[in-house]
């Protein structure tokens, strides 16, 4: 069994990449949060009780440059 760590926005959480990975050979740890920048992703890795999840991944995922974007533009006016 592969464990996978999907880190991310709103993307990650619904209908988006946490679906195409439910799968019967893959334990998915969803640490994605909605709405969420990269600095969300860094917090979920550093964070002591993801500890044990980060480190026995098999494939770490991070989706998170659709929020980043539109907090830029949001930001420019």
């Amino acid at each position: 069994m592969k464990n996978i760590v999907l880190l991310g926005g709103s993307n990650s959480i619904i209908k988006g990449l946490s679906s195409g990975l439910k799968q019967r050979n893959i334990h998915l740890i969803n640490l994605a949060l909605g709405g969420s920048t990269c600095l969300q992703n860094l917090y979920a890795i550093k964070r002591k009780r993801n500890q044990e999840f980060i480190q026995n991944a098999d494939l770490i995922i991070s989706e998170s440059n659709v929020n980043d974007a539109i907090n830029y533009m949001n930001d420019k006016g």
